[in-house]
């Protein structure tokens, strides 16, 4: 890696590591909301999945304890 940290910074160059840095801070909170997001959709279909499974299950034991 290149030593960078005796280079002189101009005021411009500050500003627009700045601006990088807020960009980044963006980009990683929309992609934790958006993966959480999808996330939480996967897990809501797989806990109805679940709970028809169950259910079904359960109304097929019923059922042949009838007979």
């Amino acid at each position: 890696m290149i030593n960078t940290s005796h280079q002189p910074i101009t005021p411009e160059t500050q500003v627009w590591q700045w601006i990088m840095r807020v960009v980044e801070l963006i980009a990683t909170v929309a992609v934790t909301v958006y993966i959480t997001k999808v996330a939480h959709k996967a897990l809501v279909e797989s806990v109805a999945i679940e709970e028809i499974t169950i259910h079904e299950k359960t109304n097929n034991h019923s059922d042949i304890s009838k007979y």
